[in-house]
């Protein structure tokens, strides 16, 4: 079992790491080609030259900001991939404690049969509402 979760962590890594490499790789050649042209421009034309400067300045500063919710979101997808490994984990721990399934019954039915049973034997409401099923 941890060895698919170490799997599942390290496929979950892989995964971010090359979608930034990606996006990072993108955004870099979109700014150095608009950095060429804007080297062209600044003969012609020195003011559209400023404008075009500041919306790249403007798009570093963007880039740096998307890099920031990259970040947060890595941290996220990271946080639910452990939490769902954890859950994962319980839920299969409280399935396979069943070591005989009722035929035509999956573990979890059975199991929570068990546990239904259990707790309206000890509890005059739940016997009731067992009656009723």
């Amino acid at each position: 079992m941890s060895d698919i979760r170490t799997q599942a962590r390290e496929l979950n890594s892989k995964a971010v790491d090359l979608i930034s490499q990606v996006m990072e790789k993108h955004t870099t050649a979109i700014l150095e080609e608009m950095r060429d042209q804007i080297k062209s421009y600044k003969a012609k034309n020195a003011k559209a030259s400023k404008e075009i400067e500041d919306y790249i300045q403007k798009g570093l500063k963007d880039r740096d900001t998307r890099d920031k919710k990259i970040y947060l979101l890595q941290q996220q997808v990271t946080t639910l991939t452990e939490a769902n490994e954890n859950l994962r984990a319980d839920y299969n721990e409280l399935i396979f404690a069943v070591a005989n399934k009722w035929p035509n019954e999956l573990r979890h039915q059975t199991a929570l049969r068990y546990i239904i049973e259990r707790e309206s034997s000890n509890n005059p409401e739940g016997q009731e509402a067992l009656r009723h099923e």
